[in-house]
């Protein structure tokens, strides 16, 4: 009988099938039990289903072997079934006691709360856990692995008999991951819970599990022992792809950017937190796409080119010009445009019209740009928009009427109102449909074909190795990978995404 189990889940959003009868079990208390898949593939729906957050549409829950039904997370709450992710549920002003025993403080006879008895129960709690912590301080003083380690003491208390920790390390630094880490050993060892783990970290799930289970397009494709599963395996049941991989076929003609001038040089590149050492080249003419997984520094190198995010060392230089620490009005001036990853947030203004949209970047230092003088604005942006295949109903037409790809042609296509140097973009088609993703890409390569260099992050793979001339491939800040078009393979990219080197 297994401690847990989800049999033949399927579930669907508007006809997209997330899971595909995935299934998932977990044998006995004290089992670490990773759950492993590329972007897309139905972890995240599997564990909201498993956690109460989301009901399946088809398929069984058990727990001890009798079934269970969960309508709403307090439901599996109250099954022993705890989550810890990656942004914290602690209150911050509160001390590590009152947080680990929230809900269930211990009270005097009269009603008051007994502290020093509160205090006692967490330090004996903590102490069990081997976490040398001080119950009496605030959340908020604490380093965000501590925190993690008060967010896993609080499943402790509440008796929790399984623990999911949903990409629960991702944003913390390698010392922090392993002190968590310890923690949770600990609590294995004690054989009261057990742990599903979520993460795209290799060495993670080779470091903490005792298991593995793999999903792929929704379906679960293979549960195996960790002793059991060498990382090319691994690699080879995410994607459906053989270690051997069969060598890319030709597609658009890529350009040789070996004797085009530099557009942009970074040397040594680091930002707080998120980029290090980063040094990497882009030429006039080329597309070159940056993946990773979420938090990989993608998007924050291309902040810190656009004069976003502060750079604390390193260079940054377009056509051999520093602009390391300028700011966003320089980065225009300079030739650069930026495609944010939140359209709605950042790319465009949705109480302005189409036109003004377009016109934001040319007219931004100018104050006609208030007074806008109609006919030859008028005549630049249907200019625009049939370079980018948009359409509208009039440039005076709000920017909310188009349709999400024709939005994400805009904020493209705004750029393309003066001469433009470099473009980044950031997830350039997410929240397109499929045809509106080809065009995109049209667009961006006959960008570059006029001498613009586009340097692009996506976490899509299938995007970057459609797109991309040259293929970089960051992990934890850092470049692990940088790879021509035809050797970029996906089974290659997903092991190098993941933390696995050659």
């Amino acid at each position: 009988m297994s401690l847990f189990e989800l049999r033949g889940i399927h579930r669907s959003f508007g006809g997209i099938h997330a899971l595909r009868g995935a299934s998932f079990k977990i044998g006995q208390p004290g089992s670490i039990h990773a759950l492993l898949g590329s972007n897309g593939c139905g972890k995240s729906t599997l564990l909201r289903i498993a956690t109460g957050q989301l009901r399946a549409d088809a398929g069984e829950i058990y727990l001890d072997g009798k079934p269970v039904n969960f309508a709403e997370p307090r439901d599996a709450l109250r099954n022993g079934i705890a989550t810890v992710t990656q942004e914290t549920t602690l209150v911050p002003d509160l001390t590590v006691a009152e947080n680990i025993l929230m809900g269930k403080l211990p009270r005097r006879r009269f009603g008051p709360i007994d502290w020093p008895g509160a205090y006692r129960a967490a330090r004996k709690l903590l102490d069990a856990l081997g976490l040398e912590l001080p119950e009496n301080v605030t959340v908020r003083q604490l380093r965000p692995d501590q925190q993690q380690m008060v967010e896993i003491a609080r499943a402790f208390s509440m008796q929790a008999r399984i623990l999911v920790l949903d990409e629960a390390t991702s944003a913390l630094t390698d010392d922090e991951v392993q002190a968590v880490f310890r923690v949770i050993r600990n609590a294995s060892q004690r054989g009261t819970m057990a742990t599903i783990l979520v993460s795209h970290r290799m060495d993670e799930i080779y470091n903490l599990a005792n298991e593995v289970t793999v999903l792929r397009d929704g379906k679960t494709v293979s549960t195996r022992l960790i002793a059991d599963a060498d990382r090319n395996t691994l690699i080879t049941d995410m994607i459906g792809e053989s270690v051997a991989s069969t060598p890319k076929l030709p597609r658009h003609s890529v350009p040789d950017a070996s004797g085009a001038p530099s557009r942009l040089q970074i040397n040594g590149l680091f930002t707080a937190g998120s980029v290090e050492n980063v040094s990497l080249s882009v030429a006039a003419g080329e597309v070159v796409g940056i993946t990773g997984l979420t938090r990989s520094g993608a998007n924050e190198l291309l902040e810190a080119v656009y004069g976003s995010r502060t750079v604390e060392r390193g260079r940054i230089l377009v056509d051999g010009r520093d602009i390391t620490r300028s700011d966003i009005d320089t980065a225009i001036r300079a030739g650069i445009g930026f495609v944010p990853a939140d359209r709605k947030r950042q790319g465009v203004l949705l109480n302005m019209s189409v036109r003004h949209n377009m016109l934001i970047p040319s007219t931004a230092h100018h104050l006609r740009a208030r007074l806008p003088r109609r006919r030859p604005e008028l005549a630049l942006v249907h200019r625009i928009a049939e370079s980018v295949s948009m359409r509208m109903d009039g440039a005076d037409s709000p920017v909310t009427t188009l349709s999400g790809g024709n939005q994400q042609k805009v904020v493209i296509g705004k750029w393309l109102a003066k001469p433009l140097k470099l473009l980044l973009l950031a997830e350039p088609s997410r929240g397109v449909d499929v045809k509106a993703k080809a065009q995109v890409h049209d667009i961006l390569r006959r960008i570059a074909s006029d001498g613009t260099a586009v340097l692009f992050a996506s976490t899509e793979l299938d995007e970057v190795l459609a797109l991309a001339d040259r293929v970089v491939v960051m992990f934890q800040g850092r470049i692990v990978g940088d790879l021509p078009w035809h050797e970029a393979t996906e089974h290659k990219v997903t092991s190098m995404m993941s933390g696995v080197t050659e």
